[in-house]
């Protein structure tokens, strides 16, 4: 099967450009009137070139000659004239166009639902699509678009001019290059192959250049630097074929288009010295045919290039139209105004959601809110906590029941008047980069400067702001990396007052602190309940401790409901986790594991009081970011995990399959022996976790006789063909 020609694979361009031009059609209209005018000159210029000949032939009158000079400078003037009106309008074009596709891109990045902004490399992919292909696009537009064309048009006219002035030299030239079109053609789909070919290798190196950015300090602390460069290298490798192709493929189609117009000439000199013996070819028309042959030859030796340009705004208005094509979520509240003031309340009625097909996060929730109620939202992670939340914004819509606010659908209310009624903190603390006083302001764009300052004491932030090098118009550097965890905590929750919202969501606004900072955090959230309903969801029991009434959530339902003390006196689900967590101890930002959690890991099943205290005194305190691999699954392990603070994922295949919060542990397996690890194990926030690796474990035990005994046997015995191999957590 014949490969399609270049052009012929992005037909859709032209389409593409006209739906997003952002002027009128008249202004396109004027750039073609300009490119004909353009091509009409050149060709008097030939025209002129003949006559001059003329009028250089030994019985011609030399004052002809200057009629004809000045008639060239005309034309040349004309030309110059023609070319900066051109220029003007292609600019005003490229601009509008440009603008107006950002603007739909934009319009259209607002709309996508939120699990678009989960995927893999999403963020780097829209902003090259923002970026690099739009400027392909501008690129396109600004240069090879009118080259193209005026080349065309001044092949066309050209070949048809020749054809006038002797049509036995077009005739030959014309089949030369009839018979040499194969050779292009088929180095044309070559080189559209080649440019559209796919290079993980290029992906891979600069996602080793992101890490290398994002994780300097970590890279230069585990000494990876030379591991790095190892990989960065080998994705280099990987990337010289493909790019190595489209230069090889890129060079020959051009060199060759290049070589096929100075064949044409060679073809014009043979076709004249062959003709000159039958009849007599004048000096000027063989003049204004070798400027017309150069003019084709010159759009035959261009066409290499342009085609490439082509490809790649051809492959950019793709990527483009694709993302413009992804649904958006249903806007919210596209209809009349209500006024929504939380009268009455909210209700979940039998919500059932999830977030892929046969996998149900809430199942059959229901639940009351009413006016001024403190209510926490807890349960094991996974439990479906912060979907509540991601209906109550509308970020999603649930596949059955409903969510009211005032007796009316969520998804119904107006969008100012949900964002005038509702406001949410949310575990994200990064801030725009803007200055603090503009990021509060974002709460509410019309408030006054006393407003923020106002909302800034109500979150007992204005102190802290005043002690900033330039207090409230200090600038937030890299979404607030020139300030803590904390600051950026206040700052986001004045952010969240400053509209005084009458329902307020909380969205583990806790879970990236520290200790203190939490413990501050949450007394400031308690003194804000009294003002307005609050719905917090936590996973810190602390927090929750503090609500007027806590909802229990376990596999996607409300299980336990009551107050702090009524639902320990139950000693069900919320008893449980608030005794794990518990069994962590903070000595200042320093986390200490109670012996009673130790006790209940499987493996530490009957060893005592004292080498529990020395396990516990010897765990060591790491850091975690966020998102970031813990160990994968086929590692050999060697540590043993509790989660003082944070969340953790656990992938077995590639799919979850459990979650990890505080006070949990895994692991523990491998102090035993160097075991393979049976599962991916990835931070969801920056975690606090104390460790214990298989050396201290071995100094402990090898204190006890007996103990070490035991553990050998234990050893011995899962190594044994029977038992099988050791497994970790």
């Amino acid at each position: 099967m014949t490969p399609k020609p270049v052009y012929a694979r992005y037909p859709f361009l032209p389409g593409f450009l006209m739906r997003h031009r952002g002027v009128d059609r008249w202004v396109a209209g004027a750039i073609l009137v300009t490119l004909v005018a353009d091509t009409a000159v050149l060709v008097l210029v030939a025209f002129t070139l003949k006559h001059a000949l003329a009028s250089l032939a030994p019985d011609g009158p030399v004052a002809a000659v200057w009629p004809i000079a000045l008639a060239c400078l005309a034309l040349l003037s004309a030309k110059l004239a023609i070319d900066l009106l051109q220029a003007g309008l292609i600019s005003r074009t490229v601009t509008k166009t440009m603008q107006q596709l950002r603007v739909a891109m934009f319009t259209h990045l607002q709309a996508l639902p939120g699990g678009a902004f989960r995927e893999t490399h999403f963020g780097a992919d829209g902003t090259a699509l923002f970026t690099s292909n739009t400027q392909v696009i501008g690129d396109f537009l600004t240069h090879s678009a009118p080259r193209f064309g005026q080349n065309t048009l001044l092949g066309v006219c050209s070949v048809a001019v020749m054809a006038v002035l002797d049509w036995r030299l077009t005739l030959i030239c014309m089949v030369a290059l009839l018979l040499t079109l194969p050779i292009p053609k088929l180095l044309s789909a070559r080189l559209s192959r080649a440019l559209r070919e796919p290079n993980d290798g290029e992906a891979r190196s600069l996602a080793l250049v992101d890490d290398a950015i994002a994780m300097h300090s970590g890279m230069r602390v585990f000494n990876l630097a030379t591991p790095w460069l190892t990989r960065f290298r080998a994705a280099l490798a990987d990337a010289a074929g493909p790019q190595g192709r489209a230069i090889q493929a890129q060079r020959l189609y051009e060199g060759t288009m290049v070589n096929l117009a100075n064949f044409l000439v060679f073809v014009l000199v043979v076709a004249t010295i062959a003709l000159s013996r039958r009849h007599v070819i004048a000096i000027d028309v063989l003049g204004a045919f070798f400027v017309l042959l150069q003019y084709v030859a010159s759009a035959l030796s261009q066409l290499g290039p342009l085609l490439t340009r082509i490809t790649r705004a051809g492959r950019a208005a793709q990527l483009i139209d694709n993302f413009l094509k992804r649904a958006p979520e249903p806007a919210p509240g596209d209809g009349a105004p209500h006024g929504a003031t939380f009268d009455t309340g909210l209700d979940f009625d039998q919500v059932s959601f999830a977030y892929d097909a046969g996998h149900a996060v809430l199942d059959q929730l229901s639940f009351s809110v009413r006016p001024g109620e403190s209510v926490a939202l807890v349960g094991p992670s996974g439990s479906g906590k912060s979907s509540v939340l991601a209906l109550l914004m509308r970020e999603h819509t649930a596949q059955q029941g409903h969510v009211r606010i005032d007796g009316r659908e969520v998804a119904d209310i107006h969008q100012p008047d949900f964002s005038r009624m509702a406001s949410i903190i949310s575990q994200d603390t990064r801030l725009f980069n803007l200055t603090v006083r503009e990021n509060i302001r974002t709460g509410k764009l019309d408030a006054t400067d006393a407003e923020v300052e106002e909302a800034a004491r109500l979150a007992e932030a204005h102190t802290m702001i005043m002690g900033l090098p330039r207090a409230y118009d200090t600038p937030v550097i890299q979404y607030g990396a020139n300030l803590s965890g904390g600051q950026r905590q206040r700052i986001a929750i004045a952010r969240a007052l400053v509209a005084k919202p009458r329902l307020l969501l909380v969205d583990e606004a806790t879970s990236a602190l520290d200790a203190v900072a939490e413990a501050a955090i949450n007394e400031s959230l308690a003194r804000i309940s009294r003002t307005c309903t609050m719905i917090q969801v936590t996973h810190r029991l602390s927090a929750a401790a503090l609500a007027g009434r806590i909802l229990v959530m376990d596999g996607g339902r409300i299980v336990e409901s009551g107050t702090h003390v009524a639902l320990l006196a139950q000693h069900g689900v919320y008893a449980r986790l608030f005794e794990k967590q518990h069994a962590i101890a903070f000595d200042g930002d320093r986390p200490r594991v109670d012996t009673g959690l130790l006790r209940k890991v499987p493996l530490f099943v009957g060893v005592g009081d004292a080498v529990l205290a020395e396990m516990s005194r010897c765990m060591m305190v790491e850091r975690v970011r966020e998102d970031t691999v813990l160990f994968t699954e086929g590692s050999d392990g060697d540590k043993f995990y509790i989660v003082a603070r944070g969340q953790l994922e656990v992938q077995c295949n590639s799919k979850t399959v459990a979650f990890l919060d505080d006070g949990d542990c895994f692991g523990e397996i491998a102090l035993l022996s160097e075991t393979p690890r049976t599962g991916t194990v990835v931070t969801r926030t920056e975690c606090l976790l104390l460790t214990l690796d298989r050396h201290q474990f071995r100094a402990i035990v090898g204190q006890d006789n007996f103990l070490r005994e035991q553990f050998d046997a234990l050893v011995a015995q899962r190594r044994s063909p029977v038992t099988g191999p050791l497994r970790t957590s």
